[in-house]
């Protein structure tokens, strides 16, 4: 991805918020749009991917940095595809549903036209998140407004629905990056599949994609805010290690 290499402890702590998060947001989704085949990049150990397997998806790839260890992953490692997130990706082929969830973040501006173009080049629907400014997390390196992003997406054809923010708010089980930041963005071909329910959430061209939050969740991005930024690395690290072990 970049020369920074995620820590056990890093994946741990991911992982630990991920299973419940991908649970509650896989049933969602499920519900509402057919989902055969499924690409995750930015996978980590597979935690997500892991759970779409479990709620019936029967064709799921994972992609991620190959510092992954394999012994520790939660799919097959034959599902997995080692790459390097910041230069672009081609499997040769396109996937009912294609997500990445907190991962452009982690890679310089310079990448960021082209991570969204890897993600569209696998498919219609894309599931999608990335930190916001002030968010506060290990290198984050590329925080942006949701609308930022949009931009991106708008450029290759692709509109925000803003379905799934309002479903999971207040669900504590789902950690908060998910809840206040995940849109899905369809071109198209992509919105025919959507249920009537989903199309109805389309974002309109003039109006903006608002950064969601609870007040604890406001409360973080200031506190952050005011964090200066050499400390805001170890600081996250430290916070991820000792959540981790409070998670298991």
């Amino acid at each position: 991805m970049t020369d920074h290499v995620y820590s056990g402890g890093f994946y741990d702590y991911i992982d630990a918020g991920s299973r419940a998060s991908a649970r509650t947001v896989a049933r969602l989704l499920l519900g509402e749009v057919a989902v055969e085949s499924l690409l995750d990049v930015g996978a980590g150990h597979g935690a997500w991917a892991a759970e779409w397997i479990a709620a019936g998806v029967p064709d799921v790839v994972a992609v991620d940095g190959d510092y992954v260890a394999r012994d520790r992953l939660a799919i097959p490692s034959d599902r997995f595809r080692p790459h390097d997130l910041a230069q672009p990706l081609d499997l040769g082929r396109r996937f009912d549903l294609v997500q990445s969830l907190e991962v452009a973040e982690h890679l310089p501006a310079s990448a960021a036209d082209g991570f969204v173009e890897t993600l569209t080049r696998h498919g219609d629907l894309i599931l999608f998140s990335a930190a916001v400014k002030h968010q506060g997390g290990e290198h984050h390196v590329n925080e942006q407004p949701l609308s930022y992003w949009r931009a991106k997406f708008a450029v290759r054809g692709y509109a925000p629905y803003d379905w799934i923010r309002p479903r999971i708010a207040a669900d504590r089980a789902v950690m908060p990056w998910y809840r206040f930041n995940t849109l899905l963005y369809a071109n198209e071909a992509g919105a025919a599949r959507l249920s009537p329910a989903i199309r109805a959430t389309r974002v309109a061209d003039a109006a903006p994609v608002d950064i969601a939050g609870d007040l604890r969740w406001r409360t973080r991005r200031a506190m952050v805010r005011l964090i200066p930024p050499a400390l805001v690395k170890p600081i996250a690290m430290a916070k991820a290690n000792v959540e981790a072990r409070l998670r298991g």
